[in-house]
This record gives C-alpha cells, sequence and structure tokens, in this order.
C-alpha cells in the first residue's frame, strides 16, 4: 500500500505524456513481480522475505500504472461515444480473459508435478516473453 502511494506521487503527472511507455512499464512490472514471487520459492531462506515484499512493490507499481493507462486509453475510444458504455466493455472484457485464464492456470497447476523444474520454468519465460511481445504488437 506504501509504495502505491510512493509511486503515485511521483509518478501521476507523468502518465499523460506518454501512455504507450507506461502501459509497457505495467506490463512489465506484473511480470517482475510475479516472477521474484515464484522464484523467492527456490532462493535460501533469508531472502525469500524480501523477494515476496519486492515483488508486491512491483505489482503495486504496475497497479498504479495500469489504472493511469486504462483510463486515459478508455477516455481515447469514447471520443464520439458514451464512456459508461466503453469502460462496460473494458470490465467485460477483464471478466473474459480473466476467466479463460482461471481456467488455464487450473489446468496448468494440476499437470505441474508431471515435468521437471527446468521445463516448468522455460515455459513460464517463453509465456511471459509473448505476454510482453503481444502487448507491444498491440499497440
Amino acid at each position: 500500500m506504501i509504495s502505491s502511494l510512493v509511486f503515485t506521487s511521483l509518478s501521476s503527472s507523468k502518465f499523460r505524456f506518454d501512455i504507450k511507455r507506461w502501459k509497457i512499464f505495467a506490463d512489465l512490472m506484473v511480470d517482475l513481480g510475479i516472477t521474484l514471487e515464484v522464484a523467492a520459492t527456490i532462493v535460501p531462506k533469508v531472502h525469500f522475505l524480501p523477494m515476496i515484499c519486492l515483488g508486491n512493490v512491483c505489482k503495486a507499481m504496475c497497479g498504479v500504472a495500469a489504472g493511469a493507462c486504462g483510463g486515459a486509453i478508455n477516455l481515447h475510444w469514447a471520443t464520439g461515444s458514451d464512456i459508461s458504455e466503453i469502460n462496460a466493455k473494458f470490465g467485460a472484457q477483464n471478466t473474459i480473459s480473466g476467466g479463460i485464464g482461471l481456467v488455464v492456470g487450473a489446468l496448468f497447476a494440476r499437470s505441474i508435478d508431471l515435468v521437471s523444474q527446468t521445463t516448468l520454468w522455460k515455459l513460464y519465460v517463453s509465456l511471459t516473453v509473448f505476454h510482453i511481445y503481444a502487448n507491444i504488437k498491440s499497440m
């Protein structure tokens, strides 16, 4: 929570100038945060808590940047239209993609014992790179 407040106070005036850059920043921060949280389970115990905390700081920065960018993107698409309709469609899209992610994640979790740790990390890195690539191409 404190990291969100600090990041907001330092960066809030900068979001409107380069929406695309901040959107990519948000995507990179969430991926970095998740990676730190996952990797915290394989490091010595002394590093576990700092890695989890740093991962949460990254995800908090993502939340602030993505929220700021999402509002600006929705306003852009609402030109000549109703912003409430755009926000409703955006929410529906997030609900659908979240549901699909939940199902795929559950299937993935069930098969986790069937493959090696190295294969899991390769798959994770591949999907993370694809996530960033897809977001860059979508702009």
